[in-house]
């Protein structure tokens, strides 16, 4: 399983902690045009 979470996110504690490994960043548009940094994090849902 994969989630996206911004980098800015207090969120991205919470997976980290419950095993998400961050495997890729992307940069997403806000509406104003910024650029905001995301992690993608993976899980093992099978273990």
């Amino acid at each position: 399983m994969y989630v996206e979470v911004l980098a800015e996110n207090d969120a991205l504690a919470f997976y980290r902690k419950y095993g998400g490994d961050i495997v890729d960043s992307c940069d997403i548009n806000s509406t104003h045009q910024e650029k905001i940094k995301a992690y993608i994090l993976k899980f093992s849902i099978f273990e």
